[in-house]
């Protein structure tokens, strides 16, 4: 396993705070569960989770 250092804040409670702002920018993407259609003769919605960015800029201090 590699560990990587991703950010260093002067208290663990700065710490904690950028990781639930983290779990809050990535939830925050929408989730299409599927299902099916609601007008009759469309096809059933895929399932599908959108593009969710790849880069997170870690806040400063």
């Amino acid at each position: 396993m590699i560990l990587k250092l991703i950010g260093l804040y002067k208290t663990e409670e700065r710490a904690k705070e950028v990781l639930q702002e983290i779990v809050k920018k990535y939830s925050s993407y929408l989730e299409l569960k599927g299902g099916p259609a609601v007008l009759q003769g469309q096809i059933d919605i895929q399932p599908n989770i959108f593009n969710i960015p790849k880069i997170y800029e870690m806040p400063g201090e």
